[in-house]
């Protein structure tokens, strides 16, 4: 979210690059909640688990980014899930098109 992807999207469908890209989507800003959990194991913050400017919910939908760049996206919430579309991401790379993976993970505390 805080690389622009939506650029990079764009570019990718326009000038036929086709990649794949898989978000590992926790909702969450992890190196602040890591670096704030390490330098105050004791504060306030780390101690009610409300993390000021952590949280990234509700999460964009990354994969309908893509779409709407004209590439292929998806989203997985269900583990089960994933190897088949992942096939699907790489298939549409193999036929030409950026294609964007959306897994939906658990933040780590």
């Amino acid at each position: 979210m805080f690389g622009s992807p939506t650029p990079a999207h764009f570019t990718a469908v326009a000038d036929n690059i086709p990649t794949l890209t898989v978000v590992l989507n926790n909702s969450r800003w992890h190196a602040v909640h890591a670096s704030t959990v390490s330098m105050y194991p004791e504060g306030r913050a780390a101690k009610s688990g409300q993390l000021p400017l952590v949280e990234l919910a509700p999460s964009p939908r990354f994969d309908q980014i893509m779409q709407a760049c004209g590439g292929y996206g998806e989203k997985v919430e269900d583990p089960d899930e994933l190897v088949t579309a992942l096939e699907k991401g790489l298939d549409a790379v193999a036929r030409g098109v950026p294609a964007l993976i959306n897994v939906i993970t658990q933040p780590r505390s």
